[in-house]
């Protein structure tokens, strides 16, 4: 493997002999670079009171939090540098760097966010439904049509300012996204996002909603008798 020398006058230089044992000269001439043009830098203007603010607030700024310190920390790692810096890079250490850089983050890692990932959507997809059944159930409390829009309308925010996983919801934005070129297979979406959240929104459904109102309305099995009027005699 050839290292690359600094030299700083070279007319003629000898290059490392080949495989066979042949060597040969040749002239390497030096690269004398390019002056730095700083007119581009110049021409930027900043407000920097703003950016004074902006950078005094940082400190008191919530840190990442949960789930999104996984993805943080992976994006970080992306941005590692593959050369060790110390110019003795061998062939085997450029090899080790390159499977860390492939596989940043140990199998085990992964798993348990892609598991707690499903646990994830299936739980949004469970109070997404709620939402979206709990709307159906209130607008039959009211027999105009501005009571129905106004009492689904709270449901149905919960439901989007959240941004609850719904199975037809996501049958129309995330095959959207794929035409548009987010780099999702459909494996991937199916396995990831459809099914647990087609499930999430079955169970939240029929347990959060159908259930409720059943065990609340259902007809009781030893009900009394109803009460009739007492017989009025005529009086003598």
């Amino acid at each position: 493997m050839t290292q690359t020398v600094l030299i700083q006058n070279p007319s003629s230089v000898p290059v490392q002999p080949h495989a066979k044992g042949e060597g040969h000269t040749h002239p390497v001439s030096r690269n004398s670079g390019r002056a730095i043009e700083m007119d581009w830098v110049d021409e930027i203007r900043i407000n920097l009171s703003a950016a004074e603010r902006r950078v005094a607030s940082l400190p008191g700024r919530r840190t990442v939090k949960k789930d999104a310190q996984a993805a943080w920390l992976l994006k970080a790692v992306t941005c590692i540098d593959l050369t060790t810096l110390n110019g003795d890079d061998t062939a085997e250490r450029v090899k080790r760097l390159c499977a860390k850089a492939k596989a940043p983050v140990r199998g085990d890692v992964l798993e348990a966010l892609g598991f707690a990932g499903l646990v994830t959507v299936f739980v949004k997809a469970m109070l997404c439904n709620w939402m979206v059944c709990l709307a159906i159930v209130i607008t039959m409390t009211s027999a105009s049509t501005v009571g129905k829009i106004a009492a689904a309308w709270m449901p149905m925010l919960i439901f989007f300012g959240q941004g609850f996983e719904h199975s037809v919801v996501n049958m129309f934005v995330i095959p959207t996204g794929m035409l548009m070129g987010a780099k999702v297979t459909v494996a991937q979406w199916w396995l990831w996002n459809q099914i647990p959240v087609t499930l999430g929104n079955l169970v939240g459904g029929a347990i959060f909603t159908g259930l409720a109102l059943y065990i609340t309305h259902k007809p009781r099995g030893n009900a009394p008798a109803p009460l009739t009027a007492p017989r009025q005699v005529p009086a003598e």
